[in-house]
């Protein structure tokens, strides 16, 4: 491995928790060598986090993880959501924010809590979607605790940027159930996938009667299997994410499973992914990855992954900790060297040779 210079260290760390170039003080701890001492490095990082910009920082890479760049070109169509304006979907982008920063920064809350928590906040143009009082401006709201809404995915946000411009799909939001919180990869549909079966239902009352018809194609069926059960639990949600007791009319069945797990209801979904063990995995991976400019590879980073993970389990899940372990951590001041890339290539080229002579 290569150890970055002083500079760079200074940009890496503050580029990570920050969102911007480094500071002063953090340039003077670069130029003096003391970046490049474990004390010196201790006390930059920890004011850093102890500034409140860290949650600039940690606002730009949520808003990354959960592909929220998406809302620059998201609409819905006026004539099905007459209330749902870009004005809307722009507060249901910042509710989702406030929330996470919230819980995670002001109250250093269990990070798996995100997927159960009905604290929130609610403006006045989100209280018409969620079909509550108007606020004045931003305030605290927290959802009764028999409400269907519990955790970010049964935020607008979420549920709105998952669906159609007309109507909800449950491909969609299992789909981003399982690329952006679990970091499990989703197939892409096959170029020659025969969408005739769906078309011929589009008069099917509910998605789930939809989806049957579709999915009865095997070679739809298999990656359809890993998202629609979650998506499905779900459809009490609109495309603009409104709560809905029927489709056209017709009772919604929202039971499912989620990895060998069976639940009845909204908050089975949510209690399910809190508890999966891929969630807080996910939030490492995705973290160092954002933190250190670069895919991480399950080869080469294995191991680094698996320290940061049983730390933030030792440290109850809790953010601020996991940021600071990464930011201290040896791995995060390196880079690989050219050698280094080539005999990684090299060590996946002869596996690949061995497992093909194994079979």
């Amino acid at each position: 491995q290569l150890r970055l210079d002083a500079y760079s260290l200074a940009s890496r760390l503050s580029f990570f928790l920050w969102n911007a170039p480094p500071d002063a003080a953090l340039l003077d701890a670069a130029a003096s060598g003391e970046l490049h001492s474990p004390e010196g490095r201790e006390r930059a990082v920890a004011r850093l986090l102890a500034s409140p910009r860290v949650k600039d920082g940690m606002r730009t890479f949520f808003d990354d993880m959960l592909a929220f760049d998406d809302f620059d070109s998201l609409a819905k169509d006026p004539q099905v959501n007459p209330t749902v304006t870009a004005a809307t979907l722009a507060v249901a982008r910042e509710q989702t924010l406030l929330t996470l920063i919230d819980h995670l920064l002001e109250r250093e809350g269990d990070y798996r809590d995100i997927s159960t928590t009905r604290r929130t906040f609610m403006s006045m143009p989100l209280a018409a979607v969620y079909d509550l009082p108007a606020p004045d401006g931003w305030s605290e709201f927290e959802f009764d605790e028999g409400s269907p809404r519990a955790g970010i995915m049964t935020h607008v946000s979420f549920l709105a940027a998952n669906s159609h411009s007309v109507r909800s799909s449950p491909t969609l939001r299992g789909k981003a159930m399982r690329e952006l919180l679990l970091c499990q990869h989703v197939p892409e549909p096959p170029p020659n996938v025969d969408f005739s079966k769906l078309e011929d239902a589009e008069n099917a009352a509910t998605a789930r009667d939809r989806l049957q018809v579709h999915n009865s194609n095997p070679s739809c069926a298999g990656c359809h299997l890993i998202t629609d059960p979650m998506g499905l639990s779900l459809e009490n949600f609109d495309g603009a994410g409104a709560f809905r007791e029927t489709e056209n009319g017709a009772a919604l069945e929202i039971a499912g499973e989620l990895d060998g797990v069976f639940y009845d209801d909204v908050y089975g979904l949510a209690t399910a992914m809190r508890n999966h063990p891929k969630l807080s995995y996910c939030l490492v991976n995705r973290l160092y990855a954002y933190g250190t400019g670069g895919r991480v590879s399950l080869w080469r980073d294995r191991d680094i992954l698996k320290y940061f993970e049983d730390r933030f389990v030792a440290a109850e899940h809790r953010l601020p900790a996991l940021l600071r372990d990464i930011a201290l951590s040896s791995a995060f001041s390196s880079i690989r060297s050219r050698d280094d890339r080539i005999d990684g290539v090299a060590a996946v080229s002869r596996a690949a040779s061995a497992l093909r002579g194994a079979t």
